[in-house]
């Protein structure tokens, strides 16, 4: 068995934003703010804007997969949309 780090230090890379779910495909972070907003940005370790790409319907979680975004929102609802 691998052991598995239990010290690994956190790097600030930015600002969150009222971020209330995140989800990473394609080389771009996409997040999902508590005021129903979706936002992008570049995964690189410094702080910088977030991209508004669109409206989140209420998103609670987010994943992605194959070039999509998926989404469950608060009323048991699951979304897909291309990233």
């Amino acid at each position: 068995m691998i052991p598995i780090p239990s010290d690994v230090p956190w790097q600030h890379i930015g600002h969150a934003d009222n971020v209330a779910a995140m989800a990473a495909i394609n080389g771009k972070l996409f997040a999902v703010t508590k005021d129903n907003k979706l936002w992008m940005r570049d995964p690189i370790p410094s702080d910088m804007p977030w991209q508004h790409i669109g409206h989140a319907n209420n998103v609670a979680a987010m994943a992605a997969i194959n070039s999509k975004l998926f989404a469950a929102t608060e009323d048991d609802k699951l979304w897909m949309r291309d990233a």
